[in-house]
């Protein structure tokens, strides 16, 4: 009778702490999609900036990097996040999440 109460109770500090390894791991995930997109950003500001300064040679070869990182980000994010993270990485890729709007030229 101990036995099975003895297993009882490791088995539920074995779910706790399997919750807890993955809430951990989630958090991980969050701050370094957060970093790509940080950085997604700061990239596509300097694309915007190029077009002010009428340097358009420039910023067509860093929007291929923004095109090529933002393609890097939304499939390696999408293997690793839940559906509804995934979802708004798409939505937001699609052009749909703001910013400046669609380059004329």
């Amino acid at each position: 009778m101990a036995g099975l109460l003895v297993s009882g109770i490791a088995a539920l500090f074995a779910k706790g702490a399997r919750t807890a390894a993955n809430e951990a791991r989630e958090a991980v995930l969050s701050n370094s999609l957060a970093e790509e997109i940080s950085g997604a950003q700061k990239l596509a500001a300097e694309v915007a900036n190029l077009i002010d300064l009428g340097k358009h040679d420039l910023a067509r070869l860093r929007s291929n990097d923004l095109h090529d990182r933002t393609l890097t980000v939304s499939h390696r994010w999408d293997a690793s996040l839940p559906e509804v993270q995934g979802g708004r990485l798409h939505h937001n890729a699609e052009g749909h999440g703001g910013g400046r709007g669609p380059i004329r030229g």
